[in-house]
Protein backbone atom coordinates (compact mmCIF):
# COMPACT_ATOMS: atom_id res chain seq x y z
CA UNK A 1 0.00 0.00 0.00
CA UNK A 2 2.62 2.34 1.08
CA UNK A 3 4.71 1.37 -2.04
CA UNK A 4 1.54 2.20 -4.27
CA UNK A 5 1.13 5.54 -2.72
CA UNK A 6 4.58 6.88 -3.02
CA UNK A 7 4.25 6.03 -6.82
CA UNK A 8 0.95 7.95 -7.51
CA UNK A 9 2.94 10.94 -5.33
CA UNK A 10 6.19 10.04 -7.51
CA UNK A 11 3.90 10.15 -10.62
CA UNK A 12 1.86 13.29 -9.31
CA UNK A 13 5.41 14.97 -8.83
CA UNK A 14 7.24 14.41 -12.03
CA UNK A 15 3.60 15.35 -13.77
CA UNK A 16 4.03 19.08 -12.01
CA UNK A 17 7.40 19.16 -12.56
CA UNK A 18 6.79 18.98 -16.30
CA UNK A 19 3.83 21.45 -16.33
CA UNK A 20 6.46 23.69 -14.84
CA UNK A 21 8.86 23.55 -17.33
CA UNK A 22 6.54 23.86 -20.13
CA UNK A 23 5.46 27.33 -18.56
CA UNK A 24 9.14 28.22 -18.32
CA UNK A 25 9.44 27.36 -22.12
CA UNK A 26 6.21 29.28 -23.31
CA UNK A 27 7.52 32.44 -21.07
CA UNK A 28 10.67 31.84 -22.16
CA UNK A 29 9.44 32.06 -26.02
CA UNK A 30 6.64 34.66 -25.25
CA UNK A 31 9.05 37.27 -23.75
CA UNK A 32 11.61 37.17 -27.23
CA UNK A 33 8.81 38.93 -28.73
CA UNK A 34 9.17 42.84 -27.31
CA UNK A 35 5.94 43.89 -29.05
CA UNK A 36 3.79 40.95 -27.27
CA UNK A 37 5.74 41.75 -23.90
CA UNK A 38 4.89 45.71 -24.14
CA UNK A 39 1.70 45.08 -25.12
CA UNK A 40 0.67 42.87 -22.17
CA UNK A 41 2.68 45.77 -20.01
CA UNK A 42 -0.17 47.90 -21.46
CA UNK A 43 -3.06 45.32 -21.23
CA UNK A 44 -1.81 44.70 -18.00
CA UNK A 45 -2.61 48.60 -16.92
CA UNK A 46 -5.63 48.55 -18.28
CA UNK A 47 -6.95 45.65 -16.57
CA UNK A 48 -5.35 47.56 -13.13
CA UNK A 49 -7.30 50.92 -14.51
CA UNK A 50 -10.76 48.64 -14.74
CA UNK A 51 -10.57 46.95 -11.33
CA UNK A 52 -9.76 50.21 -9.79
CA UNK A 53 -11.36 52.66 -11.80
CA UNK A 54 -13.63 53.93 -8.85
CA UNK A 55 -10.32 54.75 -6.44
CA UNK A 56 -8.75 56.53 -9.90
CA UNK A 57 -11.86 58.31 -10.55
CA UNK A 58 -14.54 59.48 -8.29
CA UNK A 59 -17.56 57.53 -10.54
CA UNK A 60 -20.15 60.52 -8.86
CA UNK A 61 -18.77 62.37 -11.42
CA UNK A 62 -19.33 60.20 -14.65
CA UNK A 63 -23.18 61.42 -15.13
CA UNK A 64 -22.18 65.08 -13.07
CA UNK A 65 -23.48 67.86 -15.26
CA UNK A 66 -21.58 71.35 -15.39
CA UNK A 67 -21.76 74.50 -16.70
CA UNK A 68 -18.10 73.80 -17.97
CA UNK A 69 -19.00 72.27 -21.16
CA UNK A 70 -16.41 71.34 -24.46
CA UNK A 71 -13.42 72.66 -21.88
CA UNK A 72 -10.06 71.79 -23.35
CA UNK A 73 -7.78 69.73 -21.56
CA UNK A 74 -6.56 71.21 -18.24
CA UNK A 75 -5.44 70.37 -14.79
CA UNK A 76 -8.90 70.28 -13.36
CA UNK A 77 -9.96 68.44 -15.95
CA UNK A 78 -7.14 65.84 -17.59
CA UNK A 79 -9.38 65.18 -20.89
CA UNK A 80 -11.28 68.24 -20.74
CA UNK A 81 -15.38 68.20 -20.34
CA UNK A 82 -18.33 67.06 -22.77
CA UNK A 83 -20.70 69.07 -24.36
CA UNK A 84 -22.78 68.23 -21.09
CA UNK A 85 -19.47 69.71 -18.75
CA UNK A 86 -18.89 66.25 -17.85
CA UNK A 87 -14.97 65.16 -16.93
CA UNK A 88 -13.81 63.40 -19.86
CA UNK A 89 -10.92 61.53 -18.23
CA UNK A 90 -13.47 59.91 -15.02
CA UNK A 91 -15.83 58.57 -18.38
CA UNK A 92 -12.96 57.23 -20.09
CA UNK A 93 -11.56 55.57 -17.20
CA UNK A 94 -15.06 54.25 -16.15
CA UNK A 95 -15.73 52.99 -19.93
CA UNK A 96 -12.78 50.59 -19.62
CA UNK A 97 -13.86 48.24 -17.33
CA UNK A 98 -17.51 48.33 -19.68
CA UNK A 99 -15.34 47.46 -22.78
CA UNK A 100 -13.07 44.62 -21.76
CA UNK A 101 -16.04 42.81 -19.93
CA UNK A 102 -18.00 42.52 -23.21
CA UNK A 103 -14.39 41.29 -25.26
CA UNK A 104 -14.02 38.87 -22.09
CA UNK A 105 -17.30 37.78 -21.83
CA UNK A 106 -17.93 37.64 -25.69
CA UNK A 107 -14.71 35.74 -26.41
CA UNK A 108 -15.30 33.43 -23.58
CA UNK A 109 -18.67 32.33 -24.49
CA UNK A 110 -17.75 31.99 -28.08
CA UNK A 111 -14.81 29.97 -27.72
CA UNK A 112 -17.13 27.58 -25.16
CA UNK A 113 -20.17 26.79 -27.51
CA UNK A 114 -18.20 27.21 -30.83
CA UNK A 115 -15.31 25.07 -29.31
CA UNK A 116 -17.45 22.47 -27.85
CA UNK A 117 -19.85 22.00 -31.21
CA UNK A 118 -16.69 21.96 -33.51
CA UNK A 119 -15.30 19.03 -31.42
CA UNK A 120 -18.01 17.08 -30.93
CA UNK A 121 -18.45 17.60 -35.01
CA UNK A 122 -15.07 16.52 -35.31
CA UNK A 123 -15.06 13.37 -32.95
CA UNK A 124 -18.42 11.97 -33.80
CA UNK A 125 -18.95 13.13 -37.46
CA UNK A 126 -21.44 11.13 -39.51
CA UNK A 127 -25.29 12.51 -39.63
CA UNK A 128 -24.69 15.24 -36.74
CA UNK A 129 -21.77 16.81 -38.31
CA UNK A 130 -23.17 17.33 -41.64
CA UNK A 131 -26.87 18.96 -40.25
CA UNK A 132 -24.48 20.85 -37.72
CA UNK A 133 -22.27 22.24 -40.18
CA UNK A 134 -24.51 23.08 -42.57
CA UNK A 135 -26.52 24.77 -39.82
CA UNK A 136 -23.30 26.80 -39.21
CA UNK A 137 -23.02 27.59 -43.23
CA UNK A 138 -26.58 29.15 -43.20
CA UNK A 139 -25.69 31.33 -40.36
CA UNK A 140 -22.28 32.65 -41.68
CA UNK A 141 -24.30 33.69 -44.88
CA UNK A 142 -25.01 37.05 -42.61
CA UNK A 143 -22.50 38.89 -41.84
CA UNK A 144 -21.47 39.13 -37.99
CA UNK A 145 -22.28 42.93 -37.52
CA UNK A 146 -25.89 42.32 -39.43
CA UNK A 147 -26.62 40.02 -37.06
CA UNK A 148 -25.76 41.62 -34.40
CA UNK A 149 -27.54 44.48 -35.20
CA UNK A 150 -30.55 42.43 -35.83
CA UNK A 151 -30.71 40.48 -32.77
CA UNK A 152 -30.00 43.85 -30.52
CA UNK A 153 -33.25 45.10 -32.46
CA UNK A 154 -35.06 42.02 -31.49
CA UNK A 155 -34.06 41.97 -28.22
CA UNK A 156 -33.59 45.56 -26.78
CA UNK A 157 -30.72 47.24 -26.08
CA UNK A 158 -28.14 47.25 -22.72
CA UNK A 159 -25.04 45.58 -22.08
CA UNK A 160 -26.35 41.80 -21.64
CA UNK A 161 -28.36 41.84 -25.11
CA UNK A 162 -25.53 43.36 -26.75
CA UNK A 163 -23.14 40.54 -25.26
CA UNK A 164 -25.91 38.02 -26.41
CA UNK A 165 -25.80 39.45 -29.69
CA UNK A 166 -22.57 39.06 -30.58
CA UNK A 167 -22.20 35.61 -29.16
CA UNK A 168 -24.61 34.65 -31.45
CA UNK A 169 -22.73 36.18 -34.30
CA UNK A 170 -19.39 35.29 -33.03
CA UNK A 171 -19.54 31.46 -32.27
CA UNK A 172 -19.80 30.42 -36.12
CA UNK A 173 -15.87 30.64 -36.52
CA UNK A 174 -15.61 29.15 -33.02
CA UNK A 175 -17.10 26.26 -34.26
CA UNK A 176 -15.39 26.02 -38.07
CA UNK A 177 -11.69 26.72 -35.98
CA UNK A 178 -12.28 23.69 -33.52
CA UNK A 179 -13.43 21.45 -35.83
CA UNK A 180 -10.86 21.50 -38.41
CA UNK A 181 -8.33 21.55 -35.37
CA UNK A 182 -10.10 18.47 -34.21
CA UNK A 183 -10.11 16.61 -37.09
CA UNK A 184 -6.60 16.67 -37.16
CA UNK A 185 -5.84 15.26 -33.77
CA UNK A 186 -8.61 12.54 -33.96
CA UNK A 187 -7.10 10.22 -36.27
CA UNK A 188 -4.01 10.41 -34.52
CA UNK A 189 -2.88 6.53 -32.98
CA UNK A 190 -3.11 7.88 -29.44
CA UNK A 191 -7.11 8.34 -29.60
CA UNK A 192 -7.11 4.99 -30.86
CA UNK A 193 -5.23 3.79 -28.19
CA UNK A 194 -7.24 5.47 -25.58
CA UNK A 195 -10.69 4.63 -27.18
CA UNK A 196 -9.03 0.67 -26.65
CA UNK A 197 -7.79 1.19 -23.13
CA UNK A 198 -11.35 1.62 -22.26
CA UNK A 199 -11.33 5.31 -21.98
CA UNK A 200 -14.70 6.71 -22.46
CA UNK A 201 -16.13 9.59 -25.14
CA UNK A 202 -16.40 12.10 -22.45
CA UNK A 203 -12.76 10.97 -20.99
CA UNK A 204 -10.92 11.07 -24.46
CA UNK A 205 -12.55 14.75 -25.90
CA UNK A 206 -11.51 16.29 -22.61
CA UNK A 207 -8.12 14.23 -21.71
CA UNK A 208 -6.57 14.46 -25.46
CA UNK A 209 -8.11 16.17 -27.87
CA UNK A 210 -9.29 19.71 -26.51
CA UNK A 211 -5.37 20.02 -24.56
CA UNK A 212 -4.09 19.24 -28.13
CA UNK A 213 -5.94 21.65 -29.84
CA UNK A 214 -5.82 24.74 -26.98
CA UNK A 215 -3.17 26.52 -27.91
CA UNK A 216 -5.18 27.29 -31.43
CA UNK A 217 -8.20 28.31 -29.47
CA UNK A 218 -6.79 29.96 -27.09
CA UNK A 219 -4.81 32.51 -29.57
CA UNK A 220 -8.50 32.40 -31.61
CA UNK A 221 -9.98 33.68 -28.48
CA UNK A 222 -7.39 36.32 -27.06
CA UNK A 223 -7.88 37.96 -31.02
CA UNK A 224 -11.50 37.36 -31.05
CA UNK A 225 -11.38 39.73 -27.63
CA UNK A 226 -10.25 43.08 -29.41
CA UNK A 227 -12.45 42.30 -32.46
CA UNK A 228 -15.54 42.06 -29.79
CA UNK A 229 -14.11 45.10 -27.85
CA UNK A 230 -14.34 47.11 -31.79
CA UNK A 231 -17.60 45.81 -32.78
CA UNK A 232 -19.24 46.30 -29.52
CA UNK A 233 -17.80 50.30 -29.76
CA UNK A 234 -19.78 49.67 -33.63
CA UNK A 235 -22.85 49.17 -32.19
CA UNK A 236 -22.66 51.52 -29.36
CA UNK A 237 -21.80 54.42 -31.89
CA UNK A 238 -24.85 53.52 -33.87
CA UNK A 239 -27.22 53.83 -30.84
CA UNK A 240 -27.60 49.67 -29.97
CA UNK A 241 -25.15 48.58 -27.95
CA UNK A 242 -24.48 49.92 -24.17
CA UNK A 243 -27.28 52.70 -23.20
CA UNK A 244 -26.24 55.85 -21.43
CA UNK A 245 -26.09 56.64 -18.62
CA UNK A 246 -23.09 53.97 -19.03
CA UNK A 247 -19.94 55.16 -20.04
CA UNK A 248 -19.13 52.94 -23.54
CA UNK A 249 -15.98 54.67 -26.04
CA UNK A 250 -18.15 54.04 -28.93
CA UNK A 251 -20.85 55.81 -27.82
CA UNK A 252 -18.77 58.52 -26.47
CA UNK A 253 -17.22 58.47 -30.06
CA UNK A 254 -21.18 58.91 -31.26
CA UNK A 255 -22.27 62.06 -29.20
CA UNK A 256 -18.81 63.95 -29.87
CA UNK A 257 -19.34 64.03 -34.20
CA UNK A 258 -21.10 66.90 -33.98
CA UNK A 259 -18.42 68.35 -32.15
CA UNK A 260 -15.50 67.09 -34.13
CA UNK A 261 -14.20 70.17 -35.58
CA UNK A 262 -14.53 72.30 -32.58
CA UNK A 263 -13.69 70.22 -30.15
CA UNK A 264 -11.81 67.19 -31.22
CA UNK A 265 -10.34 66.39 -27.85
CA UNK A 266 -14.07 64.89 -27.27
CA UNK A 267 -13.35 62.18 -30.16
CA UNK A 268 -9.41 61.64 -29.54
CA UNK A 269 -9.24 60.34 -25.85
CA UNK A 270 -11.66 57.87 -26.34
CA UNK A 271 -10.45 57.23 -29.78
CA UNK A 272 -6.84 56.38 -28.54
CA UNK A 273 -8.40 54.49 -25.46
CA UNK A 274 -10.32 52.17 -28.21
CA UNK A 275 -7.35 51.61 -30.57
CA UNK A 276 -5.04 51.37 -27.47
CA UNK A 277 -6.90 48.60 -26.19
CA UNK A 278 -7.41 46.94 -29.33
CA UNK A 279 -3.65 47.37 -30.11
CA UNK A 280 -2.44 45.47 -26.59
CA UNK A 281 -4.79 42.92 -27.06
CA UNK A 282 -3.28 42.00 -30.43
CA UNK A 283 -0.14 41.92 -29.43
CA UNK A 284 -0.62 39.75 -26.88
CA UNK A 285 -2.46 37.25 -29.09
CA UNK A 286 0.80 37.09 -31.59
CA UNK A 287 2.81 36.44 -28.89
CA UNK A 288 0.67 33.84 -27.48
CA UNK A 289 0.64 32.60 -31.03
CA UNK A 290 4.63 32.58 -31.39
CA UNK A 291 5.09 31.03 -28.28
CA UNK A 292 2.79 28.08 -28.68
CA UNK A 293 3.20 27.41 -32.17
CA UNK A 294 4.43 23.82 -32.25
CA UNK A 295 6.07 24.40 -35.56
CA UNK A 296 8.17 26.77 -33.87
CA UNK A 297 9.48 24.55 -30.92
CA UNK A 298 13.20 23.17 -31.72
Amino acid sequence: MNELASARTASSTKERGHTLDRLKEFWRRFRKNKAAVFGLIVLLLLIFASIFADQIADPALITKISMDRKQPPSAAHWFGTDHLGRDLFVRVVHAAPTSLTIGIVVAAFSLLIGGTIGVTCAYYGGIYDEITMRIVDILSAIPGTLLSMVVVSVVGGGMRNLIIAMVIARFRGVVRLARSAAIGVTGREYIEAAKSGGSGEFRTILRHIVPNIMGTLIVSATMSVSSAIISAAALSFLGLGVQPPTPEWGYMLNEARSYMATCPHLMIFPGIALVTTSLSINLVGDGLRDALDPKLKT
